[in-house]
């Protein structure tokens, strides 16, 4: 059974194009990306695996992997070489030279969410409008607080832990308009990131959720293409859920964790966040002292 999506996401950039093919091209970072999505979205995708698990391959696996679905459709499949790895690359482990296709075949990558003007709605951290932790120590899969509080990291869990009504149709991902000044836009943001995690954890995706800094930055690739940044998110999560009925998840401890606590903040009373701009960590109130 293939996994629904890896441990190392960076963010709703891979889950929107792994769940809305059609959409998908629109964040592609290579050809082949593009070239899968298409074929996807032409309805001939079937023999693909999900995206993430695409991603994590070689390009002359990926090559191998497109040939047949493409040939269907008679498209190209372009040839590859050996350069950098980007910034989606760089999430899934060590630096090191990997293949990706040539020049030409290779798209521009998009900006990165650390290149934001600080002026830009929702540019910055969560953390500018929530309460920061203290008095707490961070161990690993666990941060402790003086008042005998304590979080648990989250990981995926297993279609037989969720509740009956976690994906039922009524359990829908509806995030507020973002509008008004530019600090409005701002808190409007970071109340949406938190909807967005409390919406993951429900569907028992707590290992695969996006950091803030990602988050704002899909928002702003969204709207610079004037596409409907809630109603992307809301098909998203249905197809998620639809995802969630029929494949299996990782449900091992997100690794590596976070080095320490000044990466972390609190979202909610029961929710702590732990960032590293692309890699993310959910804490959740495990005991109240």
């Amino acid at each position: 059974m293939l996994k629904l999506i890896g441990t190392t996401v960076t963010g709703l950039l891979i889950l929107i194009c792994h769940q809305v093919y059609a959409d998908c091209r629109d964040f592609a970072q290579t050809a082949y990306e593009e070239l899968y999505c298409e074929i996807k979205a032409k309805g001939k995708g079937a023999t693909l695996p999900a995206l993430e698990d695409f991603r994590r391959n070689t390009p002359q696996f990926q090559a191998l992997l497109l040939k047949r679905p493409a040939a269907q459709l008679k498209l190209t499949v372009p040839p590859y070489t050996s350069i950098k790895p980007s910034l989606e690359s760089n999430s899934l482990g060590p630096q090191s030279t990997v293949e990706t296709p040539t020049s030409g075949a290779t798209l521009a990558p998009p900006r990165s969410p650390q290149s934001f003007d600080k002026n830009e709605e929702g540019s910055g951290s969560v953390k500018e409008s929530r309460p920061h932790l203290s008095a707490c120590k961070l161990q690993r899969s666990e941060i402790s607080c003086r008042s005998g509080k304590q979080y648990q990291l989250q990981k995926n869990k297993p279609l037989s832990q969720l509740s009956s009504s976690a994906l039922a149709s009524s359990n829908q991902l509806r995030l507020p308009p973002i509008n008004g000044s530019s600090s409005e836009q701002k808190q409007k943001l970071a109340n949406a990131y938190e909807q967005y995690i409390e919406a993951m954890l429900q569907i028992g995706l707590g290992a695969t959720t996006m950091s803030y800094t990602r988050f704002v930055y899909t928002y702003r690739e969204i709207k610079q293409k004037n596409a409907d940044f809630q109603q992307r998110f809301h098909k998203m999560y249905e197809l998620l859920k639809q995802d969630r009925r029929s494949m299996a998840v990782d449900t091992r401890l997100p690794a590596p964790y976070p080095g320490q606590l000044d990466a972390c903040t609190r979202l909610n009373v029961k929710t702590i966040i732990c960032d590293t701009s692309d890699k993310n960590w959910v804490y959740v109130l495990s005991s109240e002292g």
